[in-house]
């Protein structure tokens, strides 16, 4: 059997998990002295602290001994193991992993162990590793599953509008100037994951243009290169989140989850965020 692990930031709904062989191990975030478990926190109840914190909160990768205990379970028991982790460019999460396996493969010299860079994060993340754990159910082997993994990135997007800039520029991920003229402007970035990093895909002046934006990128693509999945993401904004899954769903005709982002991802975006994050049939051209 083939056996997945991935991290919190894929925020994976159980109703997706379903009966797949899908493990998470859980990424932190320290505010003040309070640290919160991923896995363990009520994003309402995370929130907020959040709000009432003296100092910006820091996020934390899941421990070694969470992850060789999640990896070392698997093998022990003779199944192989894909392991997917949000983008290295973003947290030491894979390169944990990787010393994982190091140690793993001198103990089990014989384990298969196949370790990805999602270069991604949150549902785009969770999309690539629900695609693996199908290829698995298939009976696709390990090399099969782990190579279609590597490239999912190339076949699917996640796009979404932060309600302010100010905790992008608390997180450093926009500068101070930019952040003021751009909430004094009304406007709003469009953003993506690209090469593994958080980017401004478009700059859209007023929040009702900028959800009509974010619309339109979802389903250009999706007229392109055909859909498989898709889901809504949002940051303690759920009618929000819910509004524009409607809208979704009366332009595709298919269901569509709304998904909330935890701690981790949501500490640098901020409260009153919304997003899609869909995989494609086809790959971009």
């Amino acid at each position: 059997m083939i056996k997945l692990i991935t991290d919190s930031t894929a925020y994976l709904p159980k109703a997706l998990i379903g009966d797949y062989p899908i493990r998470i191990v859980s990424l932190s975030v320290l505010i003040d002295e309070d640290l919160f478990i991923e896995t363990e926190t009520e994003n309402k109840v995370f929130y907020a602290r959040m709000a009432q914190g003296r100092s910006f909160p820091k996020s934390a990768q899941p421990s070694v001994d969470e992850m060789m205990k999640a990896f070392e379970e698997a093998v022990s028991e003779g199944d192989d193991v894909i392991g997917t982790f949000l983008s290295s460019e973003m947290s030491g999460t894979y390169q944990t992993a990787c010393m994982v396996r190091a140690q793993l493969l001198e103990k089990y010299p014989n384990a298969q162990i196949e370790l990805i860079d999602s270069r991604t994060n949150c549902m785009q993340l969770g999309l690539c590793v629900l695609c693996g754990a199908e290829l698995a159910a298939q009976g696709m082997p390990l090399e099969i599953v782990a190579q279609t993994m590597r490239g999912y990135v190339h076949q699917s997007r996640f796009v979404f509008l932060p309600e302010t800039l100010d905790y992008l520029k608390m997180g450093g991920r926009i500068g101070g100037a930019q952040a003021v003229m751009g909430n004094i402007l009304q406007i709003l970035p469009i953003l993506t994951v690209k090469d593994g990093r958080t980017e401004v895909l478009q700059k859209v002046r007023t929040k009702k243009k900028a959800v009509e934006t974010l619309l339109q990128i979802a389903l250009e693509d999706i007229t392109h290169y055909g859909l498989k999945n898709v889901v809504v993401h949002h940051i303690e904004a759920y009618e929000e989140g819910l509004a524009l899954a409607q809208r979704l769903q009366d332009a595709l005709g298919v269901q569509v989850l709304v998904v909330d982002i935890g701690p981790v991802i949501g500490t640098h975006v901020g409260p009153g965020a919304i997003g899609i994050a869909y995989d494609l049939e086809q790959p971009f051209m």
